[in-house]
């Protein structure tokens, strides 16, 4: 549990027809206030004693229904890449996800850390294995923001964003796809910020993928935006 301040007076939770009363509230983030985590006095109507709530933001319908439909979609891969989704709820009258916890840290904080904390390979190789399952059930992830990304104990990487990510009828073999350019763009951004005094990367993923899908390669990343600085997106 973090130190951060609580809420002085709980919010109403509301699952179904019926109104969970809540014990403490948390926000995990200042910056990110559609993600808390929430505190029951006992587990209750399936729930546990302690989860995550996000909320829809404002104005963003499309990515919250975007988010339900990627965790139906991805159903087999809950509990491993991405979190449980125990149901849908109403957070203060806001529509929300409530989610099994996934006890972790960020790359973005895992980045500022010394560097023997974590070694590089071990987050590689766990990108690796998250969006190689991504990439088996037809999912690509298309925010590959250090912030939406957690390394948990067991080495695992979880995906805790699913706001933007899209299913495609025809994926590209691994080699050739945007998953795996993810990867590699993700560990460009970690060393960016351990080593925030290296030379710049000569290209970036986004940009190089572009290119080479104008001779007709890669065509799973035609939809993607071209991005920079996400290490300053939350």
């Amino acid at each position: 549990m973090s130190n951060m301040p609580l809420q002085e007076q709980p919010p109403t939770l509301d699952v179904g027809d019926k109104r969970i009363p809540v014990k403490r509230f948390e926000l995990l983030n200042q910056l990110r206030l559609a993600v808390s985590r929430l505190e029951l006095d006992e587990p209750r109507h399936g729930l546990p004693k302690i989860f995550i709530v996000k909320q829809q933001k404002h104005n963003g319908e499309a990515e919250f229904c975007n988010e339900i439909s990627t965790y139906e979609g991805l159903q087999g891969l809950q509990g491993t890449v991405i979190p449980i989704l125990f149901s849908q709820g109403l957070l203060n009258g806001c529509p929300a996800l409530i989610l099994l916890e996934a006890e972790g840290m960020t790359l973005r904080d895992l980045a500022k850390l010394d560097e023997s904390a974590v070694p590089e390979q071990t987050i590689e190789s766990g990108l690796q294995q998250a969006f190689r399952e991504l990439h088996r059930n037809g999912a690509i992830h298309c925010d590959p923001n250090l912030g939406n990304f957690l390394l948990c104990k067991n080495g695992k990487i979880v995906v805790i964003d699913l706001e933007e990510v899209n299913f495609s009828p025809r994926q590209q073999s691994w080699e050739l796809s945007a998953n795996l350019g993810n990867v590699e763009y993700l560990m460009s951004r970690f060393r960016d910020v351990r080593y925030p005094n290296r030379p710049p990367s000569p290209i970036s993923y986004w940009e190089g993928h572009s290119a080479i899908n104008n001779d007709g390669i890669g065509s799973d990343a035609l939809s993607l935006p071209f991005m920079t600085g996400l290490e300053n997106v939350v």
